[in-house]
């Protein structure tokens, strides 16, 4: 059963800005239910982003059907990955990046933390410049007005912090429901069969793989951020019950929403940016589905903010958590201006790159996590760096090059695959039994540097 909500008087959104950044959640400030971490992902998740992936997966030639495997296939393995990382919060208390600290030493922590910085300055600004596009639309404004309007109101959320997150995804996640339900009724009913230029046999292996990769890294390149909003959760809330929350919101969003995407390009055509494709699919609906893109870009920068202020943090500049979310604001408003030409030509490149780094991440913190005991897991002081951990991250990532297949790099390997992408799996697998032999050891000697 989900724990009673319990909101304590200094937390409360009216007694202003949350100053907890980094340390350790204090049993005083714990509140909250799973039922709420399962909202969150819910509603981060209900995006033009994700709608856009079902659309890359006709574009790269998949049929129909292939697209809604991969699409399904995808969405498993990424929400799951994400919700181990995320049923870790209320034991450890921290954000994920500062969890990272705890693992592999606050020294070797700085390359993680700079790198997610980046990952969420990108994903805030690929969010923005789509959300950006359907408010300039919808309400006829000039697309820089559109963007400080949408910068500014994310900004706020994220300045007052942790409740503030959760309260927009709770509320927001109702009405992108509707919306994007109304938009699949939309699409039901004016269907006149399949568009041109959808293929009909399929693309191959080498396409699959790489669809159900880009699908994949969608949701489980969320993970760095995953404590982020677990954390303040009573301790009791317990792992399973957490990961339960975080797959079941996580995943229906994003099987849902790229479903509803494969459907709109088979029925609409898939030329055009992904607001192009939205409009022309929706006609005289296109209002409510440029509500539902706008409300979307709010939900999913939300986290983007919230957690790209806690990484800026965490490389070890040193200004208040609320400042570094002004901060933080200001340059995704100013990434998403400079990313506004020519959108669809980078985001798929842009999806894959950003994110080869994330696995083996995931993999090291799981094994550093499964293989000590819960007295022993995540120890609020340790040695500044533990150089077999950071090694098993970095052996990860050089195992995906040879796998990986982006616009600026296609592996050996990958060719040999027809172009499919399995780089994630294999720095995953490589990260998690490197650090897992080498993690032994410290698990049975208290103190010992690994």
């Amino acid at each position: 059963m989900s724990e009673p909500v319990t909101i304590r008087p200094n937390l409360r959104l009216l007694a202003g800005p949350e100053q907890l950044a980094l340390d350790e959640v204090p049993e005083s400030l714990r509140h909250g239910r799973t039922a709420h971490t399962a909202w969150l992902w819910f509603a981060a998740n209900l995006g033009l982003p994700a709608w856009s992936l079902g659309l890359l997966a006709l574009t790269l030639r998949l049929s129909p059907w292939e697209a809604v495997a991969a699409v399904l296939v995808g969405n498993l393995v990424g929400a799951a990955l994400l919700a181990l990382v995320s049923a870790l919060g209320p034991e450890a208390g921290v954000p994920a990046i500062a969890l990272g600290g705890r693992i592999f030493g606050p020294g070797a922590n700085r390359l993680p933390s700079a790198l997610n910085s980046l990952s969420c300055l990108g994903w805030y600004a690929v969010n923005l410049v789509l959300g950006g596009e359907a408010l300039a639309r919808l309400a006829h404004l000039p697309w820089v007005a559109a963007l400080v309007l949408l910068t500014g109101a994310i900004t706020l959320v994220g300045v007052y912090g942790h409740d503030a997150v959760h309260r927009v995804e709770r509320w927001a996640g109702y009405g992108l429901g509707a919306l994007f339900l109304l938009t699949g009724v939309r699409v039901a009913l004016t269907w006149h069969g399949m568009a041109a230029g959808i293929s009909l046999r399929g693309a191959g292996v080498g396409s699959f793989l790489l669809v159900v990769a880009v699908v994949a890294s969608y949701l489980f390149s969320w993970a760095p951020y995953a404590t982020d909003y677990s954390r303040y959760l009573p301790r009791g809330a317990g792992r399973a019950a957490v990961g339960r929350a975080t797959f079941g919101g996580s995943f229906l969003a994003t099987a849902g929403v790229q479903l509803l995407g494969v459907l709109t390009g088979a029925a609409a055509g898939t030329a055009g940016g992904p607001v192009d494709v939205m409009a022309r699919s929706m006609g005289p609906w296109a209002g409510p589905a440029l509500v539902a893109v706008i409300l979307g870009t709010v939900t999913a920068n939300s986290l983007n903010l919230y957690t790209g202020a806690m990484s800026v943090l965490s490389v070890g500049i040193r200004i208040s958590r609320p400042w570094a979310a002004v901060l933080f604001g200001l340059l995704g408003g100013v990434a998403a201006h400079l990313a506004a030409g020519g959108f669809e030509a980078a985001y798929e490149n842009f999806l894959l790159l950003i994110s080869y780094w994330v696995a083996p991440w995931i993999g090291v913190v799981l094994a550093w996590a499964w293989r000590h005991p819960p007295e022993e897991r995540f120890p609020a002081a340790g040695p500044a760096l533990r150089p077999w951990l950071l090694a098993s991250f970095l052996a990860g990532l050089v195992a995906t090059v040879p796998f990986m297949n982006q616009a600026l790099y296609e592996g050996w390997l990958a060719r040999l695959l027809g172009g499919g992408d399995v780089g994630y799996w294999v720095g995953l697998a490589v990260a998690f039994l490197v650090a897992w032999l080498g993690v032994a050891r410290p698990a049975r000697k208290e103190g010992a540097s690994t």
